[in-house]
């Protein structure tokens, strides 16, 4: 009888290893999520303030308070937009003409340091667009 004891008290004792070890190992991936929570937070947050900033007419301003010198942007079926400067520059030809600017965000997603938003664009274009005075006329474009 002794033996059957000490099988069990082995058996049970290896259930009580491997559940800590268990224990353990959901610590570790509950750490991992939460860090990654926790950026996907605070990348939301970065582009929340860089669209309330954007909103305001001064993104030539207050860019570089909210977007990193190495920042990468990358459009859908185009080249990659790498460093501030390239990003200005690029905005500027984009959204120079474009006055009144609503930004409307219609979905995000987030994982790791990557962050892809949906967003719809209106405002009212000053100026000429491929050779026609179009000043005043209402645009929309986006997602």
């Amino acid at each position: 009888m002794k033996k059957t004891c000490r099988r069990i008290g082995w058996v049970l004792m290896g259930g009580v290893l491997l559940l800590a070890a268990c224990a353990s190992m959901l610590d570790e991936e509950t750490a991992a999520l939460k860090v990654q929570a926790d950026q996907a937070a605070h990348n939301k947050e970065v582009v929340h303030r860089f669209i309330e900033l954007f909103m305001k007419g001064n993104w030539q301003e207050d860019l570089p308070k909210v977007i990193a010198e190495d920042c990468v942007i990358h459009y859908p079926g185009g080249e990659d937009v790498v460093g501030l400067q390239a990003i200005m520059q690029n905005w500027a030809n984009t959204f120079g003409a474009l006055k009144e600017m609503n930004v409307t965000p219609l979905a995000e997603m987030s994982e790791g340091d990557l962050l892809i938003d949906f967003l719809t664009f209106e405002a009212i274009y000053d100026g000429e667009f491929m050779g026609r005075q179009v000043s005043g006329k209402k645009t929309k474009f986006g997602s």
